[in-house]
């Protein structure tokens, strides 16, 4: 299944990538940010393709980019 496809049962997914910045981690963005504490509530530690997964909530900078920062 789809990351994104995956995360939509809890909310409006807005952007999902993974793998992209580091292995084994994926980005998910939501339209509200209620819908974000859905995921982590419902969706942390389930179970993604035979894999569990872990749900958490970051802050966004006040760039909207979602290109790495580079020292």
């Amino acid at each position: 299944m789809e990351l994104k496809d995956y995360f939509r049962r809890v909310g409006e997914v807005t952007f999902a990538d993974a793998h992209r910045y580091q292995e084994r981690q994926g980005i998910v963005d939501f339209a509200r940010r209620s819908e974000m504490r859905s995921a982590v509530k419902r969706l942390d530690n389930t179970d993604l393709d035979g894999r569990r997964i872990r749900v958490t909530c970051q802050k966004r900078s006040r760039s909207r980019s979602r290109s790495p920062v580079r020292l």
